[in-house]
């Protein structure tokens, strides 16, 4: 599972949501229940107290207001910060102090009623409410910058573990589990929620990740197939049954901190099993079926690779490079003999290229001049096959570079193939002119060819060999090179400019 920041972001959202949902929730069962314990404080100063007025509304505006505050935190305000002006976040978080503080007092001056008595002056009341709840804002905006600050570490130090598949997995979903309690935590903590909220919150984590480890490691891959109610069936039944030791743990916490043993198992079993059933469960399933499919491509990629490799060989040990250039050499040494001078020099260039072709053609830079060596090889044997006349309309003036550039090979031939394929003619005058030369670092290359009507008509259309050399110009020389390529009806121009600076 790639520990990327997006689908963190998501499983944050819905993280504090559910947390959000959970608190409201335990509002409004407190609230029809009768059972808020601060009634006591308002019955000894005399006050009238309202279940909606004096707890639940100012609850609910308290909670939502974390909520609020840490969306925004999270996901907006400090993901600015990566920009340039970064005096705009300060300012949003300055505004979310301000607005979360002066709420906060506000609904203070209800949860606290109680305590109004106890000031000469509502207005002193008040002052003292707005900056103690303005204490509480900057604690909670402090927290939710620390959290996102080791969020990013997390992700960071994920990002470069050096593991194997299964356990970097393993290790991305416990930092992230370990990440998303702490919302949890920080949520509870400053929304002025019940405290053992917490220990509920740190038995839903544990039964989460105790669920997603058994489900994607122990049952999906030993169900040959996949039925649906089979496996929701027994992922209520791991639930259920994880039930008791997870509250085992949570009742050594509450144990340790004091806090109330009833409460924290109720929500506990109550949202454990919708949690489970309707997040992890299919989370789990659509990450291992994903997982799986991945798996089978890369599998069937690796045999179509294995097969491939297997015919090349092949084909290597059916064309045995050394008995081709021996018998080369056999022909080369009998057209000497035999005095057939333009053939004995065909053999000879052919030899060259093919030894190209086997040795240099595969690696992802040349030298320069190796390339131009290539190019004139082809010319020469291109050249054999015309009639004198036809030489005499061809120039090449291709300059060696005292430098020892390096070039990716096979860019520049396509350009002089298409020149002899669509120019030389029988029938028509037929003329090409090809230059390169270097200049500083900079290779310019031109190919200047008549067109052959004939020929042209019969061009291929997909023009594969051209939009080859585009892909690669792009690929190995993005921003250092330029190419035009100019048409008329009586001749095919091209231009070519490659920064060779970079590539020495």
């Amino acid at each position: 599972m790639k520990p990327t920041k997006d689908l963190i972001n998501k499983i944050e959202f819905w993280i504090a949501t559910i947390i959000y949902i959970l608190v409201i929730s335990t509002y409004f069962k407190n609230t029809i229940a009768h059972d808020v314990p601060e009634v006591i404080y308002f019955i000894e100063a005399k006050v009238t107290f309202s279940y909606f007025y004096n707890y639940f509304f100012p609850k609910f505006i308290n909670a939502t207001l974390v909520y609020i505050g840490f969306l925004l935190l999270n996901f907006l305000i400090l993901q600015q910060f990566r920009k340039e002006n970064s005096y705009k976040p300060i300012a949003y978080i300055a505004l979310a102090l301000i607005v979360m503080s002066t709420a906060f007092g506000v609904t203070k001056t209800h949860l606290d009623a109680y305590e109004l008595m106890t000031y000469s002056s509502l207005q002193k009341a008040y002052n003292n409410f707005f900056f103690r709840e303005l204490y509480h804002a900057f604690k909670l905006t402090m927290y939710v910058i620390g959290y996102f600050l080791l969020k990013e570490l997390l992700i960071a130090k994920a990002s470069q573990l050096k593991i194997s598949g299964e356990q970097k997995t393993v290790k991305t979903l416990v930092l992230s589990l370990s990440s998303l309690w702490l919302i949890g935590f920080l949520f509870i903590q400053f929304s002025n929620s019940a405290k053992f909220l917490n220990i509920t919150w740190t038995g839903l984590v544990i039964s989460a990740l105790t669920n997603y480890i058994y489900v994607t490691y122990f049952l999906l891959p030993k169900s040959k197939t996949q039925n649906r109610y089979n496996y929701y069936f027994r992922t209520f039944i791991f639930t259920l049954t994880s039930y008791i030791p997870i509250s085992i743990i949570l009742i050594l916490i509450s144990r340790i901190f004091h806090m109330e043993v009833e409460q924290p198992f109720f929500l506990f079993l109550i949202f454990s099993f919708p949690i489970n059933i309707l997040i992890i469960a299919p989370l789990a399933q659509f990450k291992y079926n994903s997982n799986r499919k991945t798996r089978e491509l890369i599998g069937n990629l690796r045999g179509a690779i294995d097969t491939t490799n297997s015919n090349l060989n092949l084909l290597k040990s059916q064309i045995n490079p050394h008995f081709l250039f021996n018998t080369l050499n056999s022909l080369y040494g009998t057209a000497i003999v035999e005095e057939a001078h333009r053939t004995s020099i065909g053999i000879q260039k052919l030899g060259d290229m093919m030894r190209f072709m086997l040795h240099e053609n595969t690696q992802d830079y040349i030298s320069l001049n190796r390339d131009i060596a290539y190019l004139e090889d082809y010319i020469v044997l291109q050249n054999l096959r015309l009639q004198d006349d036809l030489n005499d309309n061809i120039v090449v003036n291709l300059e060696r570079s005292m430098k020892d550039f390096r070039i990716v090979p096979m860019l520049l031939i396509p350009f002089v193939e298409n020149a002899y394929k669509f120019s030389i003619s029988n029938l028509t005058p037929s003329k090409i002119e090809i230059s390169l030369k270097t200049e500083e670092n900079v290779l310019f290359f031109d190919v200047t060819n008549s067109i052959n009507p004939i020929a042209e008509q019969k061009k291929e259309k997909s023009g594969v060999g051209l939009e080859n050399v585009k892909s690669r110009l792009e690929i190995f020389y993005p921003n250092d090179y330029e190419l035009v390529m100019h048409k008329t009806p009586q001749q095919y121009f091209v231009h070519l400019k490659i920064n060779l600076e970079d590539k020495l």
